[in-house]
């Protein structure tokens, strides 16, 4: 299958939720802009530097990037 680019990650994507209104994890192939519960991680499969790689989501829209090692 292929990853979802973000602007289409929540129609077609299959998220890992862990709770059934808590957090989930999604992978797409940008970085995320589309609504998520708080708490949300979101993968970044075509990220090439440490801080595009990895987002956790503030609040509705606003994701954060976490800076990664390498």
């Amino acid at each position: 299958a292929t990853v979802p680019a973000a602007a289409g990650a929540v129609a077609a994507g299959a998220p890992i939720t862990i709770f059934s209104d808590g957090p989930s994890i999604y992978v797409t192939s940008d970085a995320p802009t589309f609504t998520a519960v708080k708490g949300s991680l979101c993968i970044n499969t075509a990220g090439s530097s440490s801080s595009t790689r990895l987002y956790v989501n503030n609040g509705t829209t606003n994701w954060v990037a976490v800076t990664t090692a390498s």
